[in-house]
Parts: C-alpha cells; sequence; structure tokens
C-alpha cells in the first residue's frame, strides 16, 4: 500500500526506453528520507493524554493502519488538515515496474558480456509505457 501526499515530489519519467527511467524503488525512498527527515529535525518534546471512545480510537486506529501510519502520525495529519490518500493496487504495479528493470538490466548484462546484440525491446517497452500509463493515471485520481 502506498500513501500519497500532494508535496511528494513525482519521479520524472519518460515513455520510451530512450531516457532514464525512474528508480523502482522511488516511493520507498521517498517515503523513508521524509521519515528520517522528520525524526532528526522534528523532535517531539509535547505529550498530551486524550481520552476516546472505544469505538472512535478503533476506528481511528484502523484508519491508521490503513494509511501506512502509526496513530500519532495519523492524528496529527488529520488535525494539520493534511490529505491523507491511501491508494489500493499500487504494489501490483511497482511490482511490475521492477520485474521490467530486472529484464533490462538482464538484458544489458548479456549485452555487455557479448552473449547478445542488439536485442529487441519494443515489447519492454511496451509493457513500460503501460505501467508508467497506469501510474500517471493513479496520481491523477489523486491530485
Amino acid at each position: 500500500m502506498f500513501v500519497y501526499t500532494p508535496t511528494a515530489k513525482w519521479p520524472p519519467h519518460t515513455n520510451s526506453l530512450s531516457g532514464q527511467a525512474p528508480n523502482p524503488n522511488y516511493f520507498t525512498a521517498v517515503l523513508s528520507a521524509e521519515r528520517e527527515d522528520k525524526t532528526k529535525t522534528d523532535n517531539k518534546t509535547k505529550m498530551i493524554a486524550m481520552r476516546f471512545r472505544e469505538s472512535d480510537y478503533a476506528a481511528i486506529k484502523r484508519k491508521a493502519e490503513k494509511a501506512n501510519m502509526n496513530f500519532t502520525e495519523f492524528v496529527t495529519a488529520a488535525a494539520m488538515n493534511k490529505p491523507v490518500t491511501v491508494i489500493n493496487g499500487l504494489s501490483d504495479v511497482l511490482k511490475e515496474q521492477k520485474a521490467i528493470g530486472r529484464n533490462i538490466n538482464q538484458l544489458t548484462t548479456l549485452c555487455n558480456m557479448g552473449k547478445i546484440v542488439c536485442p529487441d525491446l519494443r515489447e519492454l517497452k511496451e509493457q513500460y509505457t503501460e505501467v508508467l500509463t497506469t501510474l500517471n493515471e493513479i496520481v491523477g485520481r489523486c491530485g
């Protein structure tokens, strides 16, 4: 599951294999970097006690888990009017993108070893274009 916030930078991408492809681990890296930045520079020094109805607490906790956030992160984001969008199915698209990237790396290795010459990348290019189109559609729905 991926949590998209409009403040996250979208990686540059291209619909052809001639340009530089986005890093398939981009989203994981961005999310990790954002969390690391917050923990390094934004120490939480205030602690408050709140009371919730059991049903409200359970509902908030479920929403936080669905958004891949802990309870404090989710409540803080909600209180600060920060949008929290959960995109289901994105992991399948990213798996496909990673698989295509592995195929490109394997072909590159074989070319460098001299075992193959000038492979036909049309099918791979079409698959990659489909993945990027799907990603763009998902981002369009979130923005």
